[in-house]
């Protein structure tokens, strides 16, 4: 792979983060914490959740630029840095994997008739989706911890990605790709399950605030087949037939495919807030209108 490929795709991949952030800052000044929490409270840890994987795929990404440019060289004195920083933003993108499922799991059981008089099922939700990707997180850092080759060449000279690092350790990198392999799992099994309990019963939700959240959830559920799922199963495919990887051909896709999901994420519901905020603002004028229409 040409180095230029991958400085372009970390450039990308941190352009995508940085922008993301600042969507979210402009969501917050149009909806408050408390009003996406009344909305819905997993729906809050899908957007909170963007904070630190965006930050960390930024920074990182950046970090990546500076080595394919040799500002930071690949000697053993930068290992540690290099080796902890990628660990750290590849196992942040787990909690927005687990508020994705979170999301979904909520949608399925207000949908589901013997939750909808239930208030409170969504604590154990929004619990799990933060403890779990937590407990995973501590797990690997310590693996890493104990483990890892920080007294190593960091890189090879044709490695411009974090996957082909040198100081990753074999038993460890399966256990890191396993969890990644469980949270698309479950992603894609919740995500299927609450479309199809939306399709049977779409009826019984007819509130604006809930049309909005469906349209939202299938969205996010469009966009992990299209970025994650669909390059995970052609770079299976490519590997088990010509024993390369998709990376091979287009660079660590991986990074810009995650970057652009959680941008297009933030992206969709800053334009729900302002359609929402556009029928509101219609709908108080026409009142007004009615008003002044009818007093003497």
């Amino acid at each position: 792979m040409w180095v230029g490929v991958a400085i372009v795709e970390h450039s990308i991949a941190s352009l995508l983060s940085f922008l993301s952030l600042l969507i979210f800052v402009t969501c917050l000044k149009q909806k408050s914490y408390k009003l996406i929490w009344n909305d819905s409270p997993p729906l809050l840890c899908l957007l909170v959740s963007i904070i630190p994987t965006a930050t960390c795929t930024c920074l990182v990404m950046l970090e990546w630029v500076l080595i394919c440019i040799e500002v930071i060289p690949k000697t053993p004195k930068h290992t540690p840095i290099i080796h902890f920083s990628n660990v750290i933003a590849m196992s942040a993108g787990w909690f927005y994997d687990g508020a994705v499922i979170s999301v979904f799991l909520h949608r399925s059981f207000i949908l589901l008739p013997c939750f909808q008089a239930t208030k409170i099922f969504y604590k154990p939700i929004v619990g799990a989706s933060i403890c779990i990707p937590l407990l995973c997180f501590l797990t690997i850092l310590a693996l890493n911890i104990s483990y890892a080759s920080t007294n190593v060449v960091p890189a090879s000279p044709d490695c411009f990605a974090p996957n082909c690092l040198s100081s990753h350790v074999t038993f460890i990198r399966m256990i890191n790709n396993n969890i990644d392999l469980w949270f698309s799992i479950g992603v894609l099994i919740t995500g299927s399950v609450s479309l199809l309990l939306l399709c049977r019963y779409r009826k019984s939700l007819q509130s604006r605030r809930n049309e909005s959240i469906n349209l939202f959830s299938r969205y996010i559920f469009c966009l992990r087949l299209t970025l994650k799922f669909i390059p995970y199963l052609t770079d299976t495919i490519l590997s088990s037939t010509i024993g390369r990887p998709l990376a091979s051909f287009i660079g660590p896709y991986g990074a810009v495919g995650g970057s652009l999901e959680a941008f297009l994420c933030i992206l969709a519901y800053f334009v729900l807030l302002r359609k929402q905020t556009r029928k509101v603002t219609k709908a108080t004028s026409r009142s007004a209108q009615m008003a002044s229409s009818t007093s003497p």
